[in-house]
């Protein structure tokens, strides 16, 4: 009996399984390409200057200082435009490929930035077999068909709004903190792959492995990937180019945010999405700078596979934290998302700092422990804006967060990349105390939101015991006592 229990069980999570492989396979590719492209932007750097493979193989080298220091500065400004490339145009279209999602598919959204990623791993592949010969700002072709696709940003939004919207409200921060443990898990492989690819094989070869496990993604969504369309009163009978295509789109996006809600609802989303973009910001950042900070003396790490072992070991906890550690921290506590947000801000700022004082090898990899928490920041922020919004809503509240995720890649790149080389002199680890400072922003707006939603649950359930009518919730949900009041107040006591 207990064996039949345990297989049913073990069945029933597998037929829960949907976009989890799409954003697993997706991460393990972006991360094999994040570390291995800005190698190869510092190889590439400094090749150009100084037309010296042997130069550029060993820059760590006290007799190369001044070399290393142009290579420094140069790469981190060549990131910088990369960044730009992807981010300006997936602005554009993750404002329309969101609300897609709402009105006519939710397979759609998912497609699009994977082929953009085909794409663009094909350039890559081209460029990295004329490596010496091909001018650099080639390279920046990539960063555009992938932002004209939707970039990461549209991918992560799109398997987001998905599970936000099949998911049932009791289960979804467990799902949403499963989803996004597989971003961890898919970059905890990819930058564990890629150091001991490169140094084993070449450029071709690692660009290669990502463009089969980009092609993997495509596949699955297209087999396995269950479309939901609307219904066609959804569709508003218009023309489907025309209206896949109409400004209405951003604008329904815009007004989801914006529109007014019940108890403050309308205050509390704008604020967590303020609190998700200041935290985007600080993570875009580190992932910026870390590399060549490693690069740089006193650490003075040479190739990729010794920072590749470090961001798997930091990404591989934080990925355990949300698959195994947050949903039993859920089923077994009523924590608010509030207080998983908050723990998890304590641990990245812990993380941060650590990581700017860092002088020696161990120092690096005793953040990872540290931090494995933070992880749980950006996960509970999207658990509760989820639960702030209608099921219907969903795509338009993540396209809104998808547009500030790439404005917030856009920002973190900009100030990051320019403060990391302006400071480098001065003391090289402040980038990470500055970004430490930064994540009090967030932490003072998500205690703000957690105390109104108490100051908003004991005001109903005083109305409820008085004998008066409190407003109406939305979906005409039917409350039977007080104890119910209070759950639809606190989007989390599920």
């Amino acid at each position: 009996m207990g064996c039949q229990k345990c297989t049913t069980r073990i069945a029933s999570c597998f037929r829960s399984i949907t976009v989890e492989p799409v954003l697993f396979l997706y991460m393990l590719a972006q991360f094999t390409q994040f570390s291995v492209f800005q190698q190869f932007l510092y190889r590439k750097t400094c090749f150009d200057k100084y037309k010296d493979i042997g130069i550029c193989t060993n820059l760590t080298n006290p007799e190369y200082k001044e070399q290393e220091k142009y290579t420094q500065t140069e790469a981190s400004h060549w990131i910088f435009y990369g960044t730009l490339c992807l981010t300006i145009p997936s602005l554009i279209s993750a404002s329309f490929i969101g609300s897609w999602a709402d009105r006519f598919s939710r397979k759609l959204p998912i497609l699009l930035p994977i082929i953009g990623a085909c794409l663009s791993s094909l350039n890559y592949i081209i460029l990295s077999v004329h490596m010496e010969t091909v001018p650099l700002p080639l390279v920046l072709v990539s960063s555009t068909i992938n932002g004209i696709m939707g970039g990461f940003v549209t991918a992560i939004m799109s398997v987001f709004s998905y599970v936000g919207f099949i998911a049932d409200p009791r289960t979804r921060t467990i799902r949403i903190g499963i989803l996004e443990s597989m971003t961890f898990m898919g970059s905890t492989l990819g930058v564990l792959v890629s150091g001991i690819m490169l140094e084993n094989t070449s450029f071709t070869f690692v660009f290669s492995f990502l463009l089969v496990s980009q092609v993997l993604a495509c596949i699955y969504t297209l087999i396995f990937v269950k479309d939901i369309k609307p219904t066609e009163d959804q569709r508003q009978g218009k023309n489907y180019c025309s209206f896949l295509f109409s400004l209405s789109h951003l604008k329904s996006s815009v007004m989801c945010v914006f529109k007014p809600r019940e108890r403050q609802r309308r205050l509390h989303l704008l604020l967590t999405l303020l609190a998700v973009f200041f935290t985007l910001i600080v993570s875009i950042g580190f992932e910026e700078i870390a590399l060549l900070y490693t690069k740089h003396p006193p650490l003075s790490w040479r190739g990729i596979k010794l920072y590749g072992y470090f961001k798997a070991l930091m990404n591989g906890l934080q990925g355990l934290a949300l698959i195994a550690i947050l949903p039993i921290a859920k089923k077994c506590t009523d924590i608010h998302d509030t207080s998983v947000i908050l723990f998890g801000a304590l641990s990245k700022i812990g993380g941060l700092v650590l990581f700017g004082f860092s002088k020696y090898t161990w120092m690096v990899f005793l953040v990872a422990p540290l931090a494995m928490f933070q992880s749980f920041t950006v996960a509970g922020m999207r658990a509760l804006m989820s639960k702030l919004v209608e099921p219907n809503e969903q795509g338009k509240m993540f396209a809104i967060v998808g547009i500030g995720e790439s404005l917030c890649t856009l920002l973190g790149s900009t100030i990051f990349n320019n403060l990391y080389p302006a400071t480098l002199k001065f003391y090289p680890g402040f980038s990470f105390f500055a970004a430490a400072g930064m994540m009090l922003i967030p932490i003072i707006l998500i205690v703000w939101v957690r105390q109104d939603m108490k100051s908003q649950a004991q005001y109903e359930s005083l109305q409820v015991a008085g004998g008066i009518c409190p407003d109406p919730l939305p979906n005409d949900t039917e409350l039977t006592d007080s104890s119910e009041v209070l759950d639809s107040l606190s989007p989390d006591q599920t």
